[in-house]
């Protein structure tokens, strides 16, 4: 498995690997903290480097969080979920495929693509099977236990069926990984069962999941999944209808709730405003036009940062009423499934963004992402949420670390408080940032776009030096 994900990041980055310096400290960085952990603390020596001791790997973790974030992105692309034991020898593979990695990146950069001779030694992953019959996550249907479906199939009959996005598959496929997954004396067959698989969930997994996790995705997931199972005859019984997964009470004193400060709404966009342009074509171009455009498009949309992050340059058009965006299912996913168009506040057109859209479409043809590189294959998880993720981080890295206040869905908080200060109706402000009607009377008032760029004049400006 450490050697597959060698295979696939090499892939995702040897057509355009940047610059040789930046793969070099990338390993510096990887190589120190390997060093230090297998450091004897009283000879000082260097031995070898030990994933199953706890305190080596708790070091490792801390000092290398993305280790950790590697490995759980790429299990959970492949459904495998892994034991303690298990998931400690896969670390310890990993991190020496992930040097190794590196050191080629950083030849490739150099200009060497030379034959890679590890990666012809490196065996084919292939999937383990569920041991026995026990892949049936309830075993209370019709069909003899050979016939029975598993977990994961009836998963995708489900998604077949709702026509789910492919993003809601890929969330929820480990869930029912899971069930697959668990021996024949643990798997869940009624109600108490489910309870008890939920409740051993929590604070499980790396990094630990948490109650709120648990409750809104593995309880929800099984329970659509499974109910939709029920009444379409494929399984039996729902053992996950009357479970519950209580999540502690959270005390905040934050006045602002979960919306950004106007302090750190500051720090955001003023981070923002100080990245330099990067030439189109260089590796961190992409990276640099995330964090200049993205805080300022989500300050002045409320949109969700998914939706910005797979805008493309044709959903960025000029009206009569002035310049606006298209947030389309066409790009990616959106979470209501219906596109709607956003006025662009006139502050955005006043910094360039209309240049940066023309600049980019110089480039790829009139017609392509604006935040990240056109994929020449498909990738293993949507682009836009890679964008999302990363941009989290950076935020974080700004200071903004309180937890109660998320660090890109903040500034949707934010832009509702803002707009009903400026005196926009409920209904418009609702419709610029893609919220339901409040009611069926509202339904039938649906806001135009020339009225919503008529409110969005009334939108204040972000004072940032």
């Amino acid at each position: 498995m450490a050697g597959d994900w060698y295979r696939e990041f090499i892939s995702q980055h040897e057509e355009n690997p940047g610059r040789p310096r930046d793969w070099q400290a990338a390993c510096w960085d990887l190589e120190g903290v390997m060093e230090e952990a297998a450091r004897d603390p009283e000879t000082g020596e260097i031995g070898e480097l030990d994933m199953t001791d706890p305190d080596t790997r708790k070091y490792v973790e801390k000092q290398y969080p993305y280790l950790s974030k590697a490995a759980s992105e790429f299990l959970i692309s492949r459904g495998e979920i892994l034991t303690p034991t298990a998931m400690a020898i896969f670390l310890d593979e990993l991190m020496k495929e992930m040097r190794t990695a590196l050191l080629r990146l950083q030849r490739v950069a150099g200009g060497d693509y030379s034959l890679d001779h590890h990666l012809q030694m490196l065996p084919q992953y292939r999937k383990a099977k569920p041991d026995g019959q026990h892949s049936a996550a309830v075993t209370g249907d019709r069909t003899s236990p050979a016939q029975r479906p598993s977990a994961v199939r009836l998963l995708e009959a489900y998604c077949r069926a709702k026509q789910t996005s492919p993003r809601t598959l890929a969330r929820w496929r480990c869930v029912f990984t899971a069930l697959d997954a668990l021996p024949a004396q643990e798997a869940v067959r009624d109600r108490r069962g489910a309870q008890r698989w939920l409740d051993s969930l929590v604070g499980a997994g790396t990094p630990p999941r948490g109650h709120r996790t648990v409750r809104e995705t593995w309880l929800s997931a099984c329970n659509a999944v499974f109910g939709w199972g029920v009444q379409h005859d494929h399984v039996e019984v729902n053992p996950f209808e009357k479970c519950k997964v209580e999540v502690p009470r959270q005390t905040s004193t934050r006045e602002a709730g979960k919306a950004f400060t106007d302090d750190e709404a500051v720090t955001i966009l003023s981070a923002a405003l100080r990245v330099e342009a990067v030439p189109w074509g260089r590796q961190e171009h992409h990276w640099a036009a995330v964090r200049r455009w993205v805080p300022w498009l989500l300050a002045y949309t409320g949109a969700r940062v998914g939706e910005l992050a797979q805008l493309r340059t044709q959903d960025i058009e000029r009206r009569d009423c002035g310049p606006v965006l298209r947030i389309t299912p066409d790009a990616g996913t959106v979470k209501t499934g219906k596109a709607r168009t956003v006025p662009i506040h006139v502050h955005l057109v006043e910094m360039g963004l209309l240049d940066y859209v023309e600049a980019v479409a110089a480039c790829l043809g009139k017609q392509g992402p604006l935040f990240y590189r056109p994929q020449t294959k498909a990738p293993s998880k949507p682009p836009a949420d890679w964008v999302s993720e990363r941009l989290a981080r950076w935020v974080r890295d700004l200071g903004i670390t309180d937890p109660a206040v998320q660090p890109n869905h903040g500034w949707r908080h934010l832009f509702k408080q803002r707009a009903r200060k400026a005196g926009i109706e409920p209904g418009i402000r609702d419709a610029i940032c893609g919220h339901k009607p409040r009611g069926v009377a509202e339904a039938y008032e649906h806001a135009t776009v020339e009225e919503m760029a008529d409110a969005m004049r009334k939108f204040p400006r972000y004072q940032v030096e």
